[in-house]
């Protein structure tokens, strides 16, 4: 048995482990991606590739996903005709002792429902749910759109970078995150040319009022960020928001269009519903104290 560590993958490496993932997938039946952007990490020297080896063959992979200095998500699969051989657990050890010395004591883990091999694991090591999210794809029969919006008091028009501060302060606002988070993540938004960003304007008085971005980037549009100023919640400002993105703006694209909600925000998931936007797959997030794993 060998381990290899490491924060980069060579073209050798990533093709097995993709091999690897497309084999798991398909005997487990989920539809989840294996991590495999380390840049996106919050130390991109992390050693976040776990590769078990037997022989030449690739039997188990592991690799960290570190948001942020305090948080490491964890994504693993064996070869389904190696498991029950220890493989899995010996990939978690290692991957303590590396988060052990970046302080963190906890690994979050994301499984689909069905994925029977990750509940006998979390139940083994106690993990416990702590969160769900939904992805969800618009059925392109628009059954839950309305006309696009002819009320004059309210329009959906482009953003721009100018836009930072006051869109920063909604979604700070709407989503209850830190100021600076929310800064950083509509900066990157308004800056990326693949990005659309929007702002709902009160026509009346110039105000904007809320904002959503869609992405373009791949053969799906992704809707992103979508929030109403949480001072004039509840008075359907979020669903014309929404109905004029996707008819004005989306659809013009003849691309499947998908959006990602949280399991916490029920009501903006029973929303989409309502619009035409269908649940295909869930991801829960359980954490498992590192302890456990020794």
């Amino acid at each position: 048995m060998n381990i290899i560590k490491t924060n980069t993958l060579n073209d050798k490496e990533l093709s097995a482990v993709k091999e690897l993932e497309a084999l798991c997938k398909e005997r487990d039946g989920l539809s989840g991606s294996l991590f495999l952007s380390p840049e996106l990490n919050y130390d991109e020297s992390l050693p976040c590739f776990l590769l078990l080896y037997e022989a030449d063959t690739l039997s188990a992979f592991l690799s960290i996903f570190m948001p942020s200095e305090d948080e490491a998500q964890i994504s693993v699969c064996t070869h389904p005709d190696r498991r029950r051989q220890g493989f899995c657990m010996k990939l978690l050890s290692e991957a303590a002792d590396i988060l052990e010395e970046y302080d963190i004591y906890d690994m979050v883990f994301l499984t689909e429902p069905g994925g029977v091999a990750f509940e006998t694991l979390l139940e083994k090591l106690n993990g416990e749910m702590i969160s769900s999210e939904y992805f969800m794809t618009y059925d392109s029969s628009g059954s839950g759109i309305s006309p696009v919006n002819t009320d004059e008091l309210y329009e959906l028009a482009p953003a721009y970078l100018k836009n930072l501060d006051t869109l920063t302060d909604i979604h700070h606002r709407a989503f209850d995150t830190d100021y600076d988070e929310s800064e950083a993540f509509v900066h990157e938004l308004l800056c990326d040319e693949s990005v659309n960003a929007y702002v709902l304007l009160d026509k009346t008085t110039g105000k904007i009022i809320g904002g959503c971005y869609l992405d373009t980037s791949s053969s799906q549009l992704i809707i992103l960020g979508v929030c109403i100023d949480p001072d004039i919640q509840g008075k359907g400002l979020g669903r014309l928001m929404m109905a004029e993105l996707i008819t004005k703006y989306a659809l013009p694209y003849n691309k499947p269009i998908s959006l990602q909600v949280s399991g916490s925000n029920l009501a903006a998931k029973h929303l989409y519903e309502k619009l035409g936007f269908t649940v295909t797959s869930q991801f829960d997030y359980h954490v498992v104290d590192c302890a456990n794993i020794f």
